[in-house]
């Protein structure tokens, strides 16, 4: 098909508009060509598409790749009419193809397409710019038909009654349970933190991450002896440093952050590292710590965390590699610790919702919650960043969960590219600040809180406007969820209950 946009490009056929429709006519009929649109899609060569689609409306052809592009292309190019066709004629073609190709359209070409259109302009995260980014939520409901119910900003169903639902949450709770050591075995331990120092490893002009200082503060106000060292990302220097930092210290516990084995070239490394560590010091407890699952490739995850005593998965417990045999007795699903007092309910409980948090590549899917919302729906935004803001790390984050506390109501947004719908931080640091939790349902919370009962959970547009109302309506039972809920995580998640987790695994298993 590149030399039908070649030959369409020359301009002795350009100009001349008849030998141009002769050509389309001839190509319209031609097997391959929806198969170059899904190419040039996957490609992300979507201007390429985007004129391959203008040339072929020219007789009257089309497709759903077509479709998409016309629709994708005018939206990059600033061409609403071209995005509105594209996005109109898109969803009945969709809606024509058997269930597996519906599927296979929605997830290979509709989603990375609206996912690089949205990564690809930074303009819309901001409120402005509200208008485009609810043209790009048409385009992807026209795309992925699962999305029309989730994205629907129209329906307005009545607010529910707390009663009903505390008795949904009830329904699919699966609470884990959790015990600390026995009473008065030792308490007192030395332990070695390393954590990377950057949100994004690499970049050093990113801001640094909170996880480390968390850890270290957590674990020294629990009674252990902790020093922390904070990776450069880089295998050799890293392994090498801590390493000497165990030799040194003679730890009884070291917390490795494991996202390094995203690194091919750091698997012998870090073989060389555990090996090492076991003959030097035989007592010392390795727990591999896994904050970011989902980007590693679960063969890998297996392997590596394998040679550890213990994993340390707060995020993401349903991670398919947690559940295979070499890890059994090894995974411990405990919460992340905050390094900080938990806060209480002190602000009255307000008649908006706060969404305080970044959009990145992993949480795209909150720009188009957050244009769809400025449609009537009473919310307020704090965009964060992952750049510096001049504070030292512990600075950064108390000020952070201050915003937390005082905004009173936290509208939290689960969904991942994958479409897997994950906790984040937030969904514990909000009934901890004292805050009332509006989350994005997401089965592996109800692991840890009662939905209703302690936060309210909402999975398409309709339910979040349901319960915009309740909190509107029924102020009182919303402020009860947001007390029982701080209480809840108060007496579960402390930092206190989170370390004496960890130890009773580490160091006193039941078996």
């Amino acid at each position: 098909m590149d030399d039908l946009l070649a030959a369409a490009l020359d301009p002795g056929v350009a100009s001349d508009q008849a030998a141009l429709l002769r050509l389309l006519g001839e190509r319209a009929r031609d097997p391959t060509l929806a198969t170059r649109a899904v190419h040039l899609l996957v490609e992300n060569r979507i201007v390429e598409a985007y004129f391959l689609a203008q040339l072929f409306r020219r007789v009257g052809v089309t497709s759903a790749p077509l479709a998409l592009a016309l629709a994708a292309g005018g939206f990059l190019l600033g061409n609403e009419a071209d995005t509105e066709e594209g996005t109109r004629a898109l969803a009945p073609l969709v809606d024509a193809m058997r269930a597996t190709m519906r599927d296979w359209f929605a997830r290979t070409l509709a989603q990375p397409v609206v996912a690089r259109l949205m990564m690809g302009d930074a303009s819309l995260t901001r409120p402005d710019q509200a208008r485009r980014a609810l043209r790009l939520v048409e385009l992807y409901k026209a795309g992925f038909a699962e999305f029309r119910a989730i994205f629907d900003w129209t329906a307005a169903p009545p607010a529910p009654t707390r009663d009903a639902l505390v008795a949904q949450g009830r329904s699919r709770a699966n609470l884990l349970s959790f015990e600390g050591p026995p009473l008065g075995v030792k308490r007192k331990r030395k332990a070695v933190v390393a954590f990377r120092r950057f949100v994004f490893p690499q970049d050093p002009t990113s801001r640094q991450h909170e996880s480390g200082m968390r850890a270290a503060a957590a674990l020294k106000a629990y009674g252990w002896e902790t020093t922390h060292y904070q990776m450069h990302f880089a295998p050799e220097i890293d392994y090498r440093d801590i390493a000497a930092l165990c030799d040194k210290e003679k730890p009884d516990i070291l917390f490795l952050d494991d996202f390094l084995v995203v690194l091919p070239a750091s698997h012998r490394l870090r073989v060389g590292l555990i090996a090492g560590l076991r003959a030097r010091l035989p007592e010392l407890k390795i727990v591999a710590v896994h904050l970011d699952p989902w980007a590693i490739e679960e063969r890998i995850l297996v392997e590596t965390a394998a040679p550890a005593d213990a994993v340390w998965a707060p995020i993401s417990p349903s991670t398919p590699a947690w559940a295979n045999r070499s890890l059994a007795g090894k995974v411990m699903l405990v919460p992340f610790p905050h390094g900080l007092e938990p806060g209480r309910p002190r602000s009255p409980l307000p008649d908006k919702m706060v969404f305080s948090g970044g959009i990145s590549a992993q949480t795209w899917h909150r720009a188009l919650w957050l244009a769809g919302i400025e449609r009537g729906m009473p919310y307020s935004a704090q965009i964060s960043t992952d750049a510096e803001d001049g504070l030292s790390v512990s600075e950064s984050y108390a000020a952070y969960m201050k915003r937390i506390e005082a905004s009173g109501c936290v509208l939290n947004f689960s969904m991942r590219p994958d479409l897997s719908r994950i906790y984040t931080w937030r969904s514990f640091e909000a009934p901890l600040a004292g805050a009332l939790l509006v989350q994005e349902e997401a089965p592996d919370m109800d692991r840890y809180f009662v939905a209703g009962e302690h936060y309210l959970s909402f999975r398409t547009a309709p339910e979040l406007r349901a319960l915009a109302r309740f909190i509107a309506e029924r102020p009182d039972e919303a402020e009860q969820i947001r007390r029982d809920g701080n209480a809840f995580a108060r007496s579960r998640y402390s930092d206190e209950k989170l370390i004496s987790y960890i130890d009773r695994a580490i160091f006193y298993p039941p078996y």
